[in-house]
């Protein structure tokens, strides 16, 4: 599964928007996920949107925000996540629980910070 922060998103309960710049990849993304909640008993409903956009676009990010406060009523999690070197390539695992304890509440003293999951790379000398 390569989409693990978003399947522990939806097992605690979120909703997730899917922003992709390919099509084909956002519906088999989708449909993994919905297949991956099934599995353990969990209905996925209407709790998955898609939206294709460019990530690197400042007009398509905008787009897909107002997509999804279209969808959902409002946006209470934002998150990009790409691979993280280390010495050894970080899981999506290492991120999605940094990623749910932001959003949990356990954090809850903790406003306004970055957690930056990058494995050490820049203790590295």
């Amino acid at each position: 599964m390569a989409y693990t922060i978003e399947k522990n998103f939806l097992l605690e309960g979120a909703c997730v928007v899917l922003v992709d710049i390919s099509p084909e990849r956002l519906q088999s993304t989708a449909a993994e996920l919905a297949s991956a909640l099934d599995e353990v008993g969990i209905e996925s409903g209407n709790r998955i949107r898609t939206y294709q956009a460019d990530i690197t676009s400042l007009t398509d990010m905008e787009s897909a925000a107002a997509f999804t406060v279209e969808e959902f009523g409002r946006i209470d999690i934002m998150l990009n996540c790409a691979g993280i070197p280390l010495g050894r390539m970080g899981t999506m695992q290492d991120v999605a629980y940094g990623a749910l304890y932001l959003c949990s509440d356990e954090s809850s003293w903790i406003t306004g910070e970055v957690l930056d999951i990058n494995g050490g790379i820049y203790c590295k000398g």
